[in-house]
């Protein structure tokens, strides 16, 4: 059976490659957006610069809504929050997965790999 569900919801592993080789993993929940504004704020980041930085916080903010697993220097946990998100974003090991696993995800791609 297919259920249509008005604002979907999935979460996903992201699994993360930190400077210096470490490995990471936590657990995002995100926020499907249509393809039309996914694709709008792609483009937006391809072109590089500081819009491309604006688009690339704009589409984290719009796709991920939760996260489990992450915590700061204290080994506590980190709530979600979108500022934390921001922060987070401005590094590439950090939003390049974050993106690569939503695309995956969405796309079917990463239920093949399994």
């Amino acid at each position: 059976m297919f259920k249509v569900v008005d604002n979907p919801e999935f979460a996903a592993d992201v699994k993360l490659r930190l400077p210096g080789g470490e490995e990471a993993e936590f657990r995002a929940k995100f926020r499907l957006i249509d393809t039309d504004a996914f694709d709008a704020q792609m483009a937006k980041l391809r072109t590089g610069g500081k819009e491309a930085s604006a688009a690339r916080d704009q589409l984290l903010g719009q796709i991920v809504c939760g996260w489990d697993g992450v915590v700061g220097a204290d080994d506590k946990p980190v709530p979600f929050s979108q500022a934390k998100l921001s922060a987070l974003a401005t590094h590439p090991w950090f939003s390049g997965p974050l993106l690569n696993t939503y695309l995956a995800e969405i796309t079917g791609t990463a239920a093949r790999k399994n």
